[in-house]
């Protein structure tokens, strides 16, 4: 659910520069809210991880403590995107200025995509 607070967020920020940006730029920036809905969708729709974990036999304590380590540092990432988005509200559309809004952004999407895999990947060792 808060990704996808997230992606409204960045929404209404392509919004907000629409009349001003330059019209690359803000089709980077629909990309980069394809990739968020990508991240979004992927923890949606993942089969049955979070139920596999729950039912299968007790989990040893490094595995619960590489979960907790993941969740902790995607709770960390979320709170930096919506830090970002609210960074790029009060900036303004100037071509730099987004170019680095993007850089930035695509370094925190990384991120959030590198702990959400390392959760899944300590789920599936558990």
């Amino acid at each position: 659910r808060r990704l996808l607070q997230l992606l409204d967020q960045l929404r209404e920020l392509q919004d907000g520069w629409q009349g001003s940006a330059a019209p690359d730029l803000l089709g980077e920036i629909q990309e980069r809210r394809r990739q968020l809905l990508a991240l979004s969708d992927a923890v949606r729709f993942s089969p049955g991880e979070a139920c596999r974990f729950f039912l299968a036999e007790p989990a040893r304590e490094p595995t619960l403590d590489r979960i907790l380590e993941a969740d902790l540092l995607i709770f960390a990432d979320l709170d930096g995107l919506a830090a970002h988005f609210e960074q790029g509200r009060r900036g303004t559309a100037a071509p730099r200025t987004l170019r680095a809004f993007l850089r930035r952004l695509d370094e925190r999407l990384r991120d959030l995509e590198q702990h959400l895999l390392m959760r899944e990947r300590a789920l599936a060792s558990g």
